[in-house]
């Protein structure tokens, strides 16, 4: 008895151990499989060849959505003139996106910041509001090119209406609340920018960017000026970036070492 109670024992625990061994191999294999998909797709992002095909697409039977396509490829690659052009004829297919699109590319490739409010508020006017471009509130970018203009009230007008339309403050974008708080301080209202710079704080205390602007509203006079700029350095890694345009009013690693340095007093790494 006792030798068969023995030897059941030894079977229940080489057959957890095969399920631990299957399961270990089961992981790696999935594992496996996603790093050699993330391969293929890396090798496969050809955009050129997709510019080529949606041509011959184009070719045969044009549309306004192989138009954007091509749009979004060809500025992928930095062809910000055949971009429009691709724009261009989506808008003359119909599409009415294809003006925000323009708009929003008119802003951060050309700088065109009249051209960018005229078309996305166009595009608004047929739409209505909210519209999104690359899963923003088309009104940020609309405040943005107003607050470039020098017109931070009319900036401030789009970034509530951003605001508005996310449902209260604390679920709007926090970069919104931050141009906001910019436009007040460049129009002048110290307070109603510290109290929105602060509410960025608030929903994103990983932000640098709200720790160093917060510093320098209040002024390198400011007890609070060397901690905030120490907290925004200390926060750098998650500084945001985008690979294919400069944000407006960017926050670089080399700003916030430079104020501590000049500031502060403070040797940075």
């Amino acid at each position: 008895m006792l030798i068969l109670l023995s030897v059941i024992a030894c079977d229940q625990a080489s057959d957890s151990l095969m399920v631990e061994e299957l399961e270990q191999w089961e992981k790696e294999r999935i594992s496996k499989e996603l790093r050699d998909s993330a391969n293929v797709v890396l090798q496969h992002a050809n955009y050129t060849t997709a510019i080529e095909l949606i041509d011959s697409a184009n070719a045969i039977a044009p549309t306004a959505a192989s138009y954007l396509r091509k749009a979004a490829f060809s500025g992928r690659v930095g062809d910000h003139a055949q971009a429009f052009s691709a724009l261009d004829s989506a808008i003359e297919l119909g599409s009415v996106m294809a003006l925000a699109e323009r708009g929003h590319d008119k802003l951060t490739a050309l700088h065109d910041f009249s051209g960018a409010i005229e078309d996305i508020n166009k595009c608004i006017a047929e739409k209505g509001r909210p519209i999104f471009i690359h899963a923003r509130n088309a009104d940020q970018f609309v405040g943005i090119a107003h607050r470039m203009l020098g017109e931070h009230e009319k900036a401030i007008e789009h970034f509530d209406y951003c605001i508005k339309a996310a449902g209260k403050i604390s679920w709007a974008d926090v970069y919104v609340i931050m141009y906001k708080a910019l436009s007040h301080m460049d129009n002048g209202e110290k307070e109603k920018a510290i109290e929105t710079i602060n509410i960025m704080q608030q929903q994103c205390k990983d932000c640098p960017e709200a720790y160093f602007y917060k510093a320098q509203f209040l002024g390198k006079e400011d007890p609070q000026y060397c901690t905030l700029m120490q907290t925004a350095y200390d926060k750098r890694r998650f500084l945001r970036y985008w690979i294919y345009h400069e944000h407006f009013d960017q926050v670089y690693i080399e700003d916030i070492k430079s104020n501590l340095e000049n500031n502060c007093n403070k040797i940075v790494d």
